[in-house]
């Protein structure tokens, strides 16, 4: 996906938050998908089970303010 960036716009969680904010916000314009990388807040042998994560709870949290 990093590779396409015409297509995706990958940025990293919580290090690019601002930028992730703004991709959100303005993502209309971008007309990008826009795709998130978290391995840094995956804890745990089951990255499926990751909606439990409260840090994964913050990301979805963060990212529905934006769009209020």
């Amino acid at each position: 996906m990093k590779e396409n960036t015409w297509v995706f716009k990958v940025l990293a969680w919580p290090e690019e938050r601002d930028q992730i904010g703004a991709a959100i916000r303005n993502y209309n314009k971008n007309l990008k998908v826009i795709t998130l990388d978290v391995k840094e807040i995956l804890k745990g042998k089951d990255p499926h089970n990751d909606i439990l994560n409260e840090d994964i709870a913050k990301l979805i949290k963060f990212c529905l303010k934006q769009i209020e």
